[in-house]
């Protein structure tokens, strides 16, 4: 009975004992974000779809692709072509994880930066680009410099190590969105046209 009495206080003991680890490794994790120790970057929930046509001048070669981008907060639904249709290449995914599917190649899945690497032979950070295609600031990387014109819109900024240029605004669904895009960095040069379709992703 004694030792019954003992493995019953020892197990209760137990329970509070990692009760209180729980509780104090908590109250530690929200103290070091309260003071800045732990930096968790902002989600920014864009929700659109655009489409039309880049030209990317990188030091694996020159290419103009068509493209396809719809965007739901931090998930993406991009498709890449080439002239007539060719090389068809699908991205899905997060800027975590991706699954690229392209004509005659397994469909592989894993860390987006490495995968856009080995297939694409460049690599973009996804969410700041998709802020960037809607013609707003990535959250997720800071503002070096901006430049607005005499209307308020945003016409050049930079964001790391990056340079974006933007025109040709025209207004959508009550905002005034680029058609003409310049991004610049890391050796890697995109021009991209923009057409707005109708059709946005809820």
């Amino acid at each position: 009975m004694m030792n019954l009495l003992i493995n019953r206080n020892k197990a209760r003991y137990g329970r509070v004992l990692k009760g209180a680890r729980q509780g104090i490794a908590t109250l530690f994790f929200a103290l070091c974000i309260a003071s800045g120790c732990v930096s968790t970057p902002p989600m920014q929930t864009l929700s659109y779809a655009v489409s039309g046509k880049v030209r990317i001048v990188a030091p694996t070669g020159d290419q103009v692709l068509r493209f396809r981008w719809r965007q739901a907060d931090g998930y993406f639904d991009v498709w890449l072509w080439g002239a007539l249709g060719v090389g068809r290449t699908h991205l899905q995914g997060t800027q975590e994880v991706l699954t690229i599917t392209a004509p005659q190649q397994p469909v592989i899945t894993g860390p987006a930066g490495q995968l856009m690497q080995d297939r694409l032979g460049w690599v973009l950070p996804l969410d700041a680009l998709g802020a960037w295609l809607a013609g707003s600031p990535a959250l997720s990387l800071p503002m070096s410099s901006s430049t607005t014109g005499p209307d308020g819109r945003l016409q050049r900024m930079v964001q790391a190590d990056w340079t974006i240029t933007f025109a040709d605004h025209r207004q959508v669904d009550g905002q005034w969105r680029p058609e003409r895009i310049v991004i610049q960095g890391r050796g890697i040069t995109l021009d991209v046209s923009i057409r707005h379709p109708r059709a946005v992703m809820s």
